[in-house]
């Protein structure tokens, strides 16, 4: 005989803050013998167990049934979060995974949708660092930004093939962040320093950078900046 629950659902409130963690909705689970227990759910699966609801399905479930139905409605949500944000750009393991938890996905769903999303090749942390690199590199980042930025989204540069001699020379740092600041107009006073930040920003060497602002500021080019 089946101990059967009946359930209802409790949608989140509209987010208020740009930024912060999705709201949680909530599915209320009622047993026969009155006991009522609340299960917190991302917003997305709170939606799609209203139209269940609503659609008549799962009715005359035991507790054991409903909380895995839900649990499978919560890992095909998360599926389907991921497969949108693929079609906007490549996102980084780590991104995914952030998007996820601020959605309100428990770890073990986030982690298995984001195995299969990196299966199916949805999500590739080495796809996502080349397209980075190679947007990078043409808006004239150094390479010392470029690596930074990568390990802030969890990818390392010693697992992109080739970096960073396949992307660029190392030996021409240089000449691109003097073709780069050649570009920047600073007026005086402090346009060494600013040359400095300037170049530095950008994710050139400290080295580099006082190197590029004297040369910017020599005789031949003094007039860039004035």
């Amino acid at each position: 005989m089946c101990n059967c629950v009946s359930w209802d659902v409790i949608l989140p409130e509209r987010r208020t803050q740009m930024g912060a963690s999705r709201p949680k909705g909530s599915i209320r689970i009622l047993s026969e013998s009155g006991n009522v227990e609340y299960a917190s759910v991302p917003a997305l699966v709170a939606r799609s167990m209203a139209r269940k609801k609503k659609a008549g399905e799962l009715v005359d479930v035991s507790r054991e049934d409903l909380l895995l139905a839900l649990r499978n409605c919560a890992l095909s949500c998360a599926k389907n979060r991921i497969a949108r944000l693929a079609t906007r750009r490549d996102y980084s393991s780590r991104e995914v995974h952030t998007r996820l938890a601020n959605d309100g996905f428990e770890e073990d769903i986030a982690n298995e949708a984001l195995l299969w999303a990196t299966e199916v090749s949805l999500v590739s942390d080495k796809r996502f660092a080349d397209c980075f690199v190679r947007s990078k590199i043409s808006a004239g980042w150094g390479i010392n930004r470029i690596e930074r930025e990568l390990q802030n989204k969890g990818v390392d540069t010693r697992s992109l093939d080739g970096w960073p001699h396949e992307y660029l020379d190392p030996d021409n740092e240089y000449e691109r962040a003097l073709e780069i600041a050649l570009r920047k107009h600073v007026r005086e006073p402090n346009a060494y320093a600013k040359i400095v930040r300037f170049v530095a920003g950008r994710g050139f060497s400290y080295g580099i950078a006082t190197r590029v602002a004297s040369q910017v500021l020599n005789k031949d080019t003094q007039n860039v900046w004035s």
